[in-house]
């Protein structure tokens, strides 16, 4: 009984740490890409560029940003683990009234247990 209860431990495990290489890998491109993007200021029509070249699609208008701020989806993946099904990396920006950005942050979201 015990020897049925460790091998299903390690089946769970194992399993839920399949897209977690993955998730490291993508989330180090994000982060060398953005990093080098905003080292020098940036404009909002500039990252819109940005975000084409990088194959990033979404629909933009003024009104999405909203309190100077603006959030745009980068990539997500799907996993094959039991514990999370899906992983998601986001792009926020803060921009001021000239379509200048002030700040940014990488976030990521899993759908998880």
């Amino acid at each position: 009984m015990l020897l049925r209860f460790l091998a299903l431990t390690l089946v769970v495990v194992l399993s839920s740490c399949s897209g977690t290489n993955v998730v490291e890998e993508r989330n180090e491109y994000w982060s060398s890409e953005i990093d080098f993007f905003f080292a020098h200021d940036r404009s909002l029509d500039e990252l819109h560029s940005w975000l084409r070249n990088h194959n990033v699609y979404y629909t933009f208008e003024d009104s999405d940003i909203v309190d100077g701020k603006w959030r745009v989806g980068l990539e997500q993946i799907q996993l094959d683990g039991i514990v999370c099904e899906k992983w998601a990396f986001y792009l926020e920006v803060a921009v001021d009234d000239s379509r200048e950005v002030q700040s940014h942050l990488l976030e990521q979201m899993g759908v998880c247990l």
